[in-house]
């Protein structure tokens, strides 16, 4: 490729050095990881894949996330801890699996990094073995746990424990710790008033609640000696009332000059503003920078901004205007780890775009380590990248959405001669139709993408076509991957000629479909989104839902975005209520007290779910075993016509259908 070509970002692949540790460019893969440990604590093995794909697809520095720095009350669950475990003799671990980690990134040119954490007052009795969590401030939970305001003592004992992690990272042969001292963790309960309400010289003015903090930057400079870059990452701004908010950030970030080597700039709270720590689809990318452009106006020390960085362009512009030194990328670099060496060549395209969905990290705790629009990443041992083929098959695809879409280029890429039939004149199904939604962006950035792997594996795409029985028979083909989807469930109740009535998908077809006066029928994940696209119109919408909570399909983090964008357009909404009559006038329910209401609404807009197309399903099993196939025909059911699902079930089961074709 044409060196100008190569500099279609000429900052963001420019190297940046610090004390002699030279980053090959600006993308630094943030600590968003998968939680694979072993019983004791150690990192798994497996992620040593996950890690080394970063340091392979081109990133200059790569973190490990949330390591505890002790095993007695830093930890808040299934979290990794940096120790040596001296009790066991000729036992290393987990510094035995972090040294081959920083080994693997190391090996790809990527610089390796440790983020050193403390829960604080965040944590449980059930993770610290019984013990009462510590903090800034002595007081009752919620929950009722007790927490432990610390004294010196004690802040002296967890600075030790932040020098000795330090000192193991070093050993392990990380060249860069970073500090977690942001997203409401220890380190953040002292530094905001929000959390410290402290009376002591630890209290008060922003000095004061910096003290412990800056007592833990020196002590992690001890630990890990001058050779070793220290990262420090704070929250530009808590988005909380009361809490730390840019101005005095700032004036901290300068308070740590000459102590850390980076500061690394986020916003949020984990525990109570999650959606800004990891922005959603309702916030606006690249959020953060003009917080990190702050902090850079008051000090010398290099900035690294974070938050929904995605694409070369606003990285570009973040580091040409000087408002960042360096741009971190945690979900961009799981739907796509190779993105930096994409954007170094010119395939801005090809970069398999996130789209922002948060399932990688809402739902991580529960075990479910996936990302929606990469089958691979945190999968990396159980997933095959590329299988030989036995022999070329001629392979058809039904049903051109996304379960469909990632069958036929999968298979493609594989060496099959494949074909895509699609009912309708467009591709995409149900990603089509995000086209009229602004929040929706993203997921038709992904239906581009991968319409565009289609194009270049060369898969034959016969859209506005009806693969009927006649026509299965006609093509003849060795494989048959039926995607054909779902139908809307109808609404459960009578009266729905009184009304103009649609379902989810008719009104995001076609928004005219809808009045002014709305109510959606179903509120879970869809019903609400599909609330927040029509309320953003300037319609009234109340949303109607069964359970007791909104939304109880979606992750904890998306959650709380679609709860603020609900409250912010002013969405009502009444749950444990059934709708039980659709009338002229409006839409009648029965409340959980059995009081019946009357909503005043022009348009029912029903969300109640999907239905599993298997008519059409068994009718091309039928059609393809007619007999007049070899005996080693291959036939799979993916996506919704099995059971109406997510994207990440379509996406994945396509996956491993092209890759189930011998």
């Amino acid at each position: 490729m044409a060196q100008e070509e190569k500099m279609k970002y000429p900052m963001l692949f420019s190297p940046f050095t610090i004390k002699g540790v030279t980053f090959r460019n600006r993308i630094f893969a943030t600590p968003v990881s998968p939680l694979f440990t072993t019983y004791d604590g150690a990192l798994h093995p497996f992620s040593i894949l996950y890690y080394e794909d970063r340091a392979k697809g081109g990133a200059a520095s790569v973190t490990l996330t949330e390591h505890s720095v002790n095993r007695t009350h830093a930890n808040r669950g299934a979290n990794t801890f940096i120790d040596r475990m001296p009790e066991v003799q000729g036992y290393m671990a987990p510094a035995d699996t972090l040294a081959k980690v920083a080994q693997a990134i190391r090996a790809h040119g990527a610089v390796p990094s440790i983020q050193l954490h403390h829960a604080g007052d965040q944590t449980s009795p059930q993770f610290i073995g019984g013990r009462n969590p510590i903090g800034p401030d002595s007081y009752k939970r919620e929950d009722g746990v007790e927490v432990i305001g610390m004294d010196e003592a004690l802040m002296e004992e967890v600075a030790l424990d932040f020098e000795r992690a330090a000192r193991t990272a070093k050993e392990c042969g990380f060249e860069m710790v970073q500090i977690h001292g942001a997203h409401g963790w220890l380190l953040a309960q002292f530094l905001s008033p929000l959390t410290n309400h402290r009376k002591d010289g630890f209290g008060g003015s922003l000095e004061n609640r910096a003290k412990f903090p800056l007592k833990v930057i020196d002590a992690v400079r001890r630990g890990a000696g001058e050779n070793i870059l220290v990262e420090y990452r704070i929250s530009g701004d808590e988005r909380m009332e009361g809490g730390m908010e840019i101005d005095e950030v700032a004036e901290f970030c300068a308070m740590m000059e000459g102590k850390a080597d980076i500061f690394h700039v986020s916003a949020g709270s984990y525990w109570s503003a999650p959606q800004y720590t990891f922005p959603t689809i309702y916030q606006p990318r690249g959020l953060n920078m003009e917080l990190a452009a702050a902090v850079k106006k008051r000090t010398n020390t290099p900035v690294t901004s974070v938050g929904g960085y995605a694409d070369g362009a606003m990285a570009e512009r973040a580091l040409s205007e000087g408002k960042a030194d360096f741009i971190g990328m945690g979900r961009a670099l799981i739907a796509d780890p190779r993105l930096p060496k994409k954007l170094w060549h010119g395939f801005d395209k090809d970069v398999r775009p996130c789209v922002r969905c948060v399932n990688c990290l809402g739902r991580k705790y529960a075990g479910h380590h996936n990302c929606d629009v990469n089958p691979v990443t945190m999968n990396e041992f159980i997933y095959i990248r590329a299988q030989r083929i036995e022999s070329r098959k001629k392979v058809m695809v039904v049903g051109g959405g996304p379960a469909g879409m990632s069958a036929a280029y999968t298979a493609a890429e594989r060496g099959h001669d494949v074909c895509l039939v699609e009912k309708e004149e467009h591709l995409g199904g149900k990603l089509y139709l995000t086209r009229n939604d602004a929040h929706k962006a993203d997921l038709m950035r992904f239906l581009l993408w991968q319409q565009r792997q289609l194009e270049k594996h060369g898969v034959r795409v016969k859209a506005g076509t009806l693969a009927d029985a006649a026509f299965v028979k006609g093509q003849g083909p060795d494989a048959l991957v039926c995607a054909v989807g779902a139908e809307p469930i109808p609404p459960p109740f009578p009266g729905l000629s009184k009304i103009k009535c649609a379902n989810a998908l008719e009104v995001y077809k076609d928004p005219r479909k809808a009045g002014e006066t709305i109510v959606v029928a179903g509120g879970g994940l869809v019903g609400c989104e599909t609330a927040i696209f029509l309320a953003g119109q300037g319609r009234r919408v109340t949303i109607v839902e069964m359970r007791e909570g909104l939304a109880p399909d979606s992750n904890r983090v998306h959650y709380s975005a679609v709860m603020e964008t609900i409250g912010r357009l002013g969405i009502e909404f009444l749950t444990e209520t059934v709708c039980s009559e659709a009338r002229e006038e409006g839409v009648a329910v029965r409340l959980k007290d059995g009081e019946e209401r009357l909503l005043p609404a022009d348009t029912l807009v029903v969300a109640v779910g999907m239905s599993p197309d298997r008519k059409t399903a068994e009718g091309l099993r039928a059609a393809f075993y007619s007999g007049s196939l070899p005996p080693a025909g291959e036939f799979f059911e993916i996506g919704d016509c099995v059971r109406p699902d997510t994207i990440r079930q379509a996406v994945h089961q396509g996956y491993m259908a092209g890759l189930d074709i011998l």
